[in-house]
């Protein structure tokens, strides 16, 4: 192409606005010419000062083989900043004819390029590219973010990844090796379980949080010991262990949490700030298991408020998880003054929507909250029946959703002659007789 006509298709593309088709016609031409200008015109126009920056790279991605051979051929013919805008426009146009181009950016020295090649890259990531991508890491010590776009290609190739993975993880420890055993999480494949708890036991400490991370991601059941043993250990990561715990749920890791809490409820009794705290709280709420009922209302007797939340959230998390009967059977066969007491902080969450009935059984004469006296009923059970209307949502104004009056049935009815029992005598009170009322009304047509 002569360079006249290069110029004048210049001069024309400056033009604004300009129909998309004619800009698809003068970015082909200019594709076509064995002149290195006419790419200096296209990369020109798709930056952000170009005049139809969209319309052109909407053309390239038309052409996108075409463009995209073009760009690699013409490549060391551009100044440094067209040259990057050359790798970028590669990323996008992500085209198999610039596989092997991106290979070598991605490889090179300048790590900003590498890090413009990797989009490029990423449909056509395989197994075979994964000693060029360690390589990359092992040389990007102070680049974070290539490092981590590394890690997104090596779990782009899913588990096929994972025999390599476990290699690297066992014979080239240190900064290799932690990247493999994150890529190892994001994948999510059980087979490197083994490998994975085999490295919670021999690895150095600063190892153990992304181990732990990985393990807890891939929620393998089979990793719920050697996590528990790591955390009965000396390290101090002990945040990310239960962590993982928690995502795995697996009950097995009961009677170790539940040590664990015995170890640490001193420390929170005497007003200790201890973050591992929150964490451990959580994870007892999360492993479906009746038996975590008891050390979490024991948080209620001296700890601090911020613990009690975080406890009766984990509550809530394990009446859900259990189930409602199994739950509030649990809570009824505690010593009574500790589900009081669990009940009493239940029902001051912040977030607690369902209070207008509960707050009639809670709050009264016989029934006093304040810290001191909780525990202090004289009603038997009028606790335990708020417990079992609050987290149903059982409000007078909800009396005639039939779902929900039958979710509140299944669970008040297996203590159905205490919760008689225990309202009756509330009838007393004028104020709140007719509430009373209609919900001895309700429980009363529910199990004819």
């Amino acid at each position: 192409m002569k360079t006249e006509r290069i110029h004048d298709i210049k001069v024309q593309m400056q033009k604004n606005p300009m129909e998309k088709s004619v800009i698809q016609c003068y970015v082909n031409e200019l594709l076509r010419a064995k002149n290195c200008e006419g790419i200096k015109i296209i990369l020109n126009e798709t930056s952000p000062k170009g005049h139809n920056p969209t319309l052109v790279t909407d053309a390239l991605l038309e052409s996108k083989n075409k463009a995209a051979r073009v760009l690699c051929k013409h490549y060391h013919r551009l100044n440094d900043e067209q040259q990057k805008k050359a790798i970028q426009i590669l990323g996008q146009l992500q085209a198999e004819s610039a596989v092997e181009f991106l290979k070598v950016i991605f490889s090179g020295n300048d790590k900003w390029l590498a890090m413009d090649a990797v989009p490029g890259l990423q449909p056509f990531v395989d197994k075979d590219m994964i000693p060029m991508i360690f390589d990359v890491i092992a040389d990007s010590d102070y680049y974070r973010e290539l490092k981590i776009a590394c890690v997104a290609l090596l779990v782009d190739i899913g588990p096929a990844a994972v025999p390599e993975l476990i290699r690297i993880v066992n014979e080239k420890p240190g900064v290799c090796a932690l990247h493999a055993i994150q890529a190892l999480g994001e994948i999510g494949d059980p087979a490197a379980t083994p490998t994975l708890c085999e490295c919670l036991e021999k690895s150095d400490e600063y190892e153990i949080p992304k181990i732990a991370e990985a393990l807890g991601k891939i929620k393998d059941p089979e990793a719920t010991l050697p996590l528990c043993n790591a955390l009965m250990s000396k390290t101090p990561w002990k945040d990310e262990i239960l962590v993982a715990l928690g995502r795995i749920g697996n009950p097995l890791a009961t009677p170790i949490l539940i040590t664990y809490f015995n170890q640490v409820i001193e420390v929170l009794d005497r007003n200790y700030y201890m973050e591992s705290a929150f964490f451990l709280l959580e994870v007892m709420g999360k492993m479906n298991d009746v038996a975590m009922i008891e050390p979490l209302t024991r948080v209620f007797k001296y700890s601090p408020g911020k613990y009690r939340v975080t406890a009766l959230k984990s509550l809530e998390n394990l009446r859900i998880l259990v189930g409602d009967a199994p739950f509030f059977i649990s809570l009824y066969e505690l010593p009574k003054s500790i589900h009081q007491n669990a009940l009493s902080e239940w029902f001051h969450l912040e977030d607690c929507q369902a209070k207008s009935v509960c707050q009639k059984l809670l709050i009264g004469e016989r029934y006093i909250i304040e810290n001191v006296d909780i525990g202090n009923n004289d009603l038997e059970n009028n606790a335990l029946i708020a417990c079992l209307l609050l987290p149903l949502g059982f409000e007078k104004e909800s009396m005639s959703d039939a779902i929900m009056r039958a979710e509140a049935i299944k669970s008040i009815i297996l203590f159905k002659e205490k919760a008689y029992d225990c309202l009756a005598p509330w009838f007393l009170n004028k104020e709140i007789a007719n509430d009373i009322s209609e919900i001895l009304e309700q429980l009363e047509e529910g199990t004819r």
